[in-house]
């Protein structure tokens, strides 16, 4: 029986750590998703620059077209704007909870021996109950902070979305342009 316990603790244990390097993987991926996404903003803000750029400057058309289209080009940039600040809030760097990390050795930045050696000396049944706590407090650590992470991306992806259909809206405006009244391309 004694052996059971000991192996289905070693299973738990197993588990554990896998579920927190999943977590670890998750982080990765959203930092990941969260700079693709920053990248992509920043290729929307500078087409809806262009895209504006060119129908104000090459292009004559009527007023209502053209203050249409810059009130267009500010709320493309707005939104493109406030989704870089959410995936850059998204990327930002958080506090990580690690199993059994440098800083539980470190008291006011000097090495603390008496904890080492309460890890060297431990029973094995010591040490393994230790690290099951750590592994769950890291795991619910990296899911909190994993869900706040994909909620900002969700928002900035959004945001970015609505920007998207802006630059689509100045293309019409493009073509409305050259639809109506006295337009002249200069």
């Amino acid at each position: 029986m004694g052996a059971q316990i000991e192996s289905a603790e070693s299973e738990f244990l197993g588990e554990l750590k896998q579920g927190f390097e999943r977590a670890i993987d998750l982080r990765k991926n959203l930092d990941n998703k969260s700079n693709t996404m920053i990248t992509i903003a920043g290729a929307i803000s500078t087409l809806l620059l262009a895209i504006a750029t060119f129908l104000i400057t090459k292009i004559q058309s009527p007023e209502w077209i053209y203050n249409t289209s810059i009130a267009i080009l500010f709320i493309g940039l707005i939104l493109a704007v406030v989704s870089i600040t959410f995936f850059v809030k998204s990327f930002s760097l958080k506090k990580y909870y690690y199993v059994i990390g440098p800083k539980k050795f470190f008291e006011n930045g000097k090495y603390n021996e008496k904890l080492v050696e309460q890890f060297t000396t431990a029973s094995k049944e010591d040490f393994t109950r230790h690290l099951i706590e750590e592994y769950l407090k890291g795991i619910k650590n990296f899911y909190e902070l994993n869900s706040k992470k994909a909620d900002d991306i969700k928002w900035g992806q959004i945001l970015l979305v609505s920007s998207i259909s802006s630059v689509g809206l100045l293309l019409a405006f493009v073509l409305l342009s050259t639809i109506f009244g006295p337009t002249k391309i200069i």
